[in-house]
């Protein structure tokens, strides 16, 4: 009896999982509002914080994945189209319901040469690493003269070095400050849970999985 009460429980958060996420809601735009819904239904669903959070990210990790061939083959017919127009890499990425820290990662990619390292670089540090135009591909320059245009900001750097910093801070779930997060508190507690999810009891090894981490 009391399995079926923990498995009922544990489709509970699944469904919510799925539907926030599904949905494209603002908690997925927004850190702020992203740690307060989670606080809100830990308690709501009597459900440890730190399992909720791995356990969303485990399913927003899925649906990027199956829709990041869209977001590719679409980079240059819509993403990089609208955004020469005016249209922030952040509005993109809520249209799209896709991650505006790699949707930024991708635009950057395509707009200019950086390597690999440099690419990671950029992430970590836009507006510096960003900050010059010569940075950005010559066919893309006159993005910035529109995003001048559009924007009240004067500051001395790049509207893409603008937009990746404000993309990359509105992202909950994959910016960097994220990926620093996940490895203080340990990748291996994740692959532990995800293996543990496949099992019987599911749900009682997410409560003790939040129990042994707070």
């Amino acid at each position: 009896m009391e399995h079926s009460r923990e498995e009922s429980d544990y489709n509970k958060v699944e469904r919510w999982c799925r539907d926030q996420i599904s949905s494209g809601r603002g908690i997925l735009f927004d850190p702020v509002l992203f740690q307060t819904e989670l606080k809100a239904t830990s308690k709501d669903f009597n459900f440890p914080l730190e399992s909720l959070q791995s356990f969303f990210r485990n399913k927003y990790v899925k649906h990027i994945k199956s829709n990041s061939h869209k977001v590719r083959d679409n980079m240059q017919t819509k993403y990089i189209k609208e955004y020469m127009l005016g249209k922030s890499i952040k509005d993109l990425a809520e249209e799209t319901n896709f991650s505006p820290a790699l949707l930024a990662r991708r635009v950057v990619e395509e707009m200019t040469d950086l390597g690999k390292k440099g690419l990671s670089s950029a992430m970590k540090n836009p507006l510096e690493e960003l900050g010059s135009i010569n940075t950005i591909k010559e066919k893309y320059r006159e993005s910035e003269e529109r995003g001048r245009k559009s924007s009240s900001l004067t500051t001395k750097t790049t509207r893409l070095a603008r937009e990746v910093n404000e993309a990359i801070a509105s992202d909950p779930l994959c910016g960097p400050a994220t990926d620093r997060e996940r490895h203080f508190i340990g990748i291996e507690y994740e692959i532990v849970l995800e293996r543990g999810l496949k099992n019987l009891g599911k749900f009682s090894l997410l409560r003790a999985y939040g129990s042994y981490m707070s």
